[in-house]
């Protein structure tokens, strides 16, 4: 039977091999390159108590997430987590522990521009067409050469944001949406000017989770309906939610995310 979403995340090394190389990455050294440093180094076998293990290499600086008690016979899902405006990839480090320590791997990137705030060094996301793609592009070879080292199932791996994360998030899966199991977007919407008509066979039947605070003067929940009707046309399934508070990741949005991301998968095998 073949499986419904291709093994698009795989190195040309990948395809050639049997089964996964499994062995333990040594510890995290700082590299030019960012394909050369997740080659060479990386991961620990005992991550910290919160589950995450944080790659710094030159460029645009990534944090992994990795289960605790990890067991490698087994085909971990996969959530890729986009932080919102005037933070960086160190935000999946908070909200790992508050979502899950072993149902599935993290994988948090950096903004791609910078962002007015007062946290020094925060960032955010551009979604025009030429951002969009490259950090497609980075996406790929970053998850790999991961699924090279650990075994993530290639049919379960999601994409997910907050504020201009989520846009970027959205923006990834209706530009690759064959790369995807499915989307999380909170407190953020689909970017103006995108279209779902050249995607529509490839997003049907994926999952998306959509929400925003009741408060949220940044994303309405009229917005919120909007994406999602727009998405329900394509075939998607969209469960759409509102939070109580603000603009804001709340600890209610980080369990039902993982809810919803076990759900997915449960929904999938049946």
């Amino acid at each position: 039977m073949m499986s419904r979403f291709p093994n698009w995340f795989q190195s040309e090394s990948e395809r050639q091999a049997s089964g996964y190389d499994l062995t333990p990455l040594p510890e995290l050294h700082h590299r030019e390159n960012l394909l050369e440093q997740l080659q060479t180094a990386s991961f620990t076998d005992q991550p910290r108590s919160s589950a995450a293990v944080c790659l710094r290499p030159a460029g645009r600086p990534l944090m992994v997430a990795i289960p605790r008690a990890y067991e490698p016979g087994y085909a971990y899902p996969l959530l890729i987590w986009l932080h919102g405006e005037g933070r960086t990839e160190s935000e999946l480090e908070r909200i790992m522990p508050q979502m899950t320590d072993r149902n599935f791997f993290g994988l948090g990137f950096r903004g791609n521009a910078s962002a007015a705030t007062l946290l020094p060094g925060g960032r955010t996301w551009q979604t025009d067409d030429s951002s969009v793609e490259d950090f497609c592009s980075q996406l790929h070879d970053v998850v790999c050469q991961l699924r090279q080292e650990y075994h993530i199932h290639s049919e379960r791996i999601f994409i997910g944001g907050f504020g201009t994360g989520a846009e970027m998030a959205l923006s990834a899966l209706l530009t690759r949406p064959e790369w995807f199991a499915g989307g999380v977007a909170l407190g953020g919407m689909l970017p103006d000017g995108y279209s779902v008509a050249s995607s529509y066979d490839a997003l049907r039947h994926k999952r998306v989770l959509l929400g925003t605070g009741a408060r949220d003067s940044r994303t309405s929940a009229e917005s919120i309906q909007a994406t999602s009707q727009l998405l329900n046309c394509t075939g998607v399934s969209v469960t759409s939610r509102i939070w109580r508070g603000g603009h804001e990741l709340t600890t209610e949005m980080l369990n039902d995310i993982n809810q919803w991301v076990m759900e997915s998968i449960f929904s999938s095998v049946g």
